[in-house]
């Protein structure tokens, strides 16, 4: 992935992935760095509920997020939240920011890898 870099080393775009935090290169509306994050986190079956910390110093505003679980038992890659039918039946999943943190909720159990793309802002 693309990653251009000015003469004094600071970032003009980075494109790639990361689980560390990651300057894009891009400025919010208020003119704040944009910043990028992957989160990873692996959610063990029978489980309707969990809380995915985020581990975000000076978080300031949460611009975009995409969230794709990947489920365990075969190659099923789902977009969340969504609304599904299947042989399991249906099932209504979502999520919601705060604190730092990301809850999950869903009418059917999880078993699967969730990856979670952030994109913020820092107060400083």
């Amino acid at each position: 992935m693309a990653n251009l870099i000015k003469e004094n080393n600071d970032t003009l775009l980075n494109l790639n992935y990361s689980s560390e935090e990651t300057f894009t290169g891009l400025l919010w509306i208020d003119k704040s760095k944009v910043y990028s994050k992957v989160v990873s986190y692996r959610v063990q079956s029978n489980t309707y509920e969990f809380t995915i910390p985020l581990n975000i110093s000076n978080l300031k505003q949460v611009i975009s997020v995409d969230v794709m679980g990947v489920a365990t038992s075969g190659n099923v890659f789902y977009q969340i939240p969504s609304i599904t039918s299947s042989s399991y039946g249906n099932s209504i999943t979502n999520w919601v920011i705060s604190n730092n943190s990301m809850r999950f909720f869903s009418t059917i159990s999880f078993d699967a890898n969730i990856y979670v793309i952030l994109k913020y802002t820092k107060t400083n």
